[in-house]
């Protein structure tokens, strides 16, 4: 399956995304049938070597064995049955030639966002289709860092700013779209070079017209091979703080 969250692909068994950790429902229901199955099986186990024979109680164990097997076998499938069925109920089948002709269509018409709906909508987040995926994910990452962008304005021009929130997030989003940060799909292609462009150059006046930023505070963070800890964002933030947002 895939994750909805970062577009990467794993097991539906897994109880979270091993890329961006975000729960996995599907893995936790399967992960409860089968304790159940097990809690039940070891009852059963119980109940009869305690009642028969050595001989009888092995028997029975055994036979209690194969059919507790088969029974979490047949549950493990009914469980996989139930969640694809419901799956297909709410987001619908689609076509591969139908889901890349849509696909290309919001794409060549730069509705990245429209474009980000309908992917997660149809489940299509996969390496197959790397260049919408990136720009599908990095697109619906802009228009959050743009919302939190605009509260943060807000509260500066109605002068009601009681914490560094928006500014420390708007900061660490705008610094994972410039550099293309987007999980499994953080590796630049020529074919959104456009949508970087784009991106990056209102980053870039945000950063310098609004927050402040120093040129070698904007090389630092701008360069792909520097990691900016928590604890690097908190004492940036603080300094854009103490220096003044401009609005």
């Amino acid at each position: 399956m895939k994750c909805i969250h970062c577009g990467a692909n794993y097991k539906t068994m897994e109880l979270e995304c091993p890329y961006c950790h975000a729960p996995n429902p599907k893995g936790r229901e399967w992960l409860k049938e089968r304790n159940k199955a097990e809690n039940k099986y070891k009852r059963e186990r119980i109940n009869v070597i305690n009642k028969g024979t050595p001989y009888i109680v092995s028997r029975i164990i055994m036979y209690i064995a194969i059919t507790m097997v088969t029974f979490s076998v047949i549950s493990f499938l009914a469980v996989v049955a139930f969640f694809i069925r419901e799956e297909f109920k709410s987001v619908g089948y689609v076509s591969r030639s139908e889901a890349l002709e849509q696909m290309e269509k919001y794409y060549n018409n730069g509705e990245y966002l429209e474009l980000y709906f309908y992917m997660s909508e149809k489940d299509l987040f996969d390496e197959e289709y790397y260049v919408y995926s990136q720009a599908a994910l990095l697109t619906n990452k802009y228009h959050l860092y743009q919302s939190k962008k605009m509260s943060m304005l807000k509260e500066l021009e109605d002068g009601v700013m009681d914490d560094d929130y928006y500014v420390s997030y708007t900061l660490s989003e705008s610094i994972e779209i410039y550099k293309v940060d987007v999980g499994v799909y953080d590796e630049e292609v020529s074919e959104n070079q456009a949508i970087y462009d784009m991106y990056r150059e209102e980053i870039m006046s945000f950063w310098v017209g609004t927050l402040g930023l120093t040129e070698e505070e904007i090389e630092w963070i701008s360069d792909k091979e520097n990691y900016l800890y928590f604890t690097d964002e908190q004492e940036l933030t603080a300094k854009i703080i103490e220096r003044g947002i401009k609005q």
